[in-house]
């Protein structure tokens, strides 16, 4: 499991899919197990900090870095 925190105003995306490459069935497995956590870490202004704990096989990203 990899841990990664971000900051988001209201409105900002994110994105959760797949490494390109991962095999699907090994990520299915460890999903149904550990699934994806998400913690709200703080609320200030019009900011929202988010803490993601997911398997190393998933990509978060803020949307504006999707490519």
């Amino acid at each position: 499991m990899g841990h990664l925190v971000l900051t988001r105003r209201e409105g900002e995306l994110i994105t959760i899919r797949a490494v390109p490459g991962t095999d699907p069935h090994d990520l299915l497995a460890e999903l149904l197990v550990n699934g994806i956590r998400l913690m709200v870490t703080d609320i200030g202004g019009s900011q929202v900090k988010l803490s993601f704990d997911a398997p190393l096989e998933m990509k978060i990203l803020r949307s504006e870095l999707e490519r």
